[in-house]
């Protein structure tokens, strides 16, 4: 049988010596008198150090999905206005309560302002259907909560999805 380990403590008479105790892991007695702590507070660096990681990498990753949807400047139509101007090439649309016609440009431009292929996103927020139509029989229908991107060549309307 083996002798009981002392604790350095007096026991008090009604109490016992089988309570919980918790045991942590600690560093090679190796490393010093120090080494416990320094341990714990590496191990906590560590620790803080991935979830920083994970935390920054995470923030970087959502700032980027949010700059990439917001590249492109808002336009409106004008009230009582049911034409898409060449201006609006480059940009995107929003209709909100717009007519159940739209027409796009006569001549369908070639470059937006910026010298790029001329584009539109319209992005239709309702209440109803809305048609949208250009030169040579070129005519699109956006339901209520649908995106489109209409482009041109210069010559004629295309429908990009």
């Amino acid at each position: 049988m083996e002798a009981p380990v002392q604790t350095g403590r007096k026991r008090r008479a009604g109490r016992s010596d089988d309570r919980l105790r918790i045991v942590f892991p600690t560093a090679p007695r190796a490393l010093g008198r120090g080494a416990p702590f320094a341990f714990w507070v590496i191990s906590i660096i560590v620790v803080l150090e991935e979830t920083m990681k994970r935390l920054l990498m995470g923030s970087v990753w959502l700032i980027g999905q949010m700059v990439t949807l917001q590249n492109k400047p808002l336009v409106h139509l004008k009230p009582n206005e049911n034409r898409i101007e060449a201006s609006f090439g480059g940009k995107t649309l929003e209709l909100i309560d717009a007519p159940v016609v739209i027409l796009l440009p006569k001549h369908p431009p070639d470059r937006d302002e910026l010298g790029d292929p001329w584009r539109v996103e319209v992005k239709n927020l309702g209440p109803r259907a809305v048609t949208i139509q250009g030169e040579r029989a070129f005519s699109v229908q956006v339901g209520v909560g649908g995106t489109t991107q209409i482009s041109s060549n210069g010559v004629a309307y295309s429908l990009k999805r």
